[in-house]
């Protein structure tokens, strides 16, 4: 049975994003170091939160929901930045001396640009060091389609026992994401992050089931917590 929440809760779901926003700006100024326990895993646990059960009944149009939110952005953006590339590179920018982890940049031919094309509209990839921060929308697409399909999975396997297989069957997938993580296992698109993040959502998802008809102090206290558990486990 669905969880009904009401409009106050919406309203707590956008002051937490907004501290979350303002989280991750201090997060990349030399924060303490607390911080990275929470300020982005915030933003996959409220997406969580809003998961809708009947979500499974119409997956393309779930899909599609997140192709449009998600995938279109982050190509459009992309887009924009790779054709902006050279100009950055004659305003030095960029520049073949310094980068971003060792990578410096270079003038763009037309196979460089047709290159990182691809690599941005198939393989979900940023090539410009500007969009670095996009590595979130990739992560919540991916991570928010891989929580569908265990969803999906589960009450194909028994509808009556959805919600006990449902934490098995994150945790597995939370497990193999360390496994490839530590092991150094090449997967498409890098997937083992996300398969870490998949407990992220799902926690938002229980909290709202199990706990969404609380008071909002006891939702700010718990969701708090799952924050900081989820965040110190993550790989992000």
């Amino acid at each position: 049975m669905d969880v009904q929440y009401n409009r106050q809760n919406d309203d707590v779901i956008s002051i937490l994003k907004g501290i979350g926003i303002v989280l991750v700006v201090i997060g990349h100024s030399s924060p303490p170091s607390f911080i990275y326990l929470f300020h982005v895993s915030l933003f996959f646990i409220s997406s969580g939160y809003f998961f809708n059960n009947k979500s499974t009944d119409d997956k393309i149009g779930y899909i599609w929901k997140k192709i449009k939110g998600l995938y279109f952005p982050f190509v459009r953006y992309s887009i924009i930045f790779l054709l902006l590339h050279n100009l950055f590179y004659n305003l030095h920018i960029y520049n073949n001396v310094y980068g971003f982890n060792g990578t410096v940049s270079k003038l763009y031919g037309i196979n460089d640009f047709v290159y990182n094309l691809k690599m941005i509209c198939l393989h979900f990839s940023e090539p410009e060091m500007l969009l670095g921060a996009l590595w979130f929308l990739e992560s919540l697409f991916i991570s928010s389609v891989f929580f569908l399909i265990i969803f999906w999975v589960t009450k194909l396997i028994s509808k009556k026992y959805t919600e006990i297989l449902l934490p098995i069957l994150v945790l597995v997938l939370y497990v193999l994401g360390f496994v490839v993580h530590n092991y150094n296992l090449k997967l498409p698109l890098g997937v083992n992050r996300e398969f870490i993040l998949v407990s992220l959502i799902y926690l938002g998802y229980a909290f709202r089931k199990y706990f969404g008809h609380r008071s909002i102090n006891i939702y700010i206290y718990i969701n708090t917590k799952c924050c900081i558990l989820a965040g110190s486990c993550s790989v992000l």
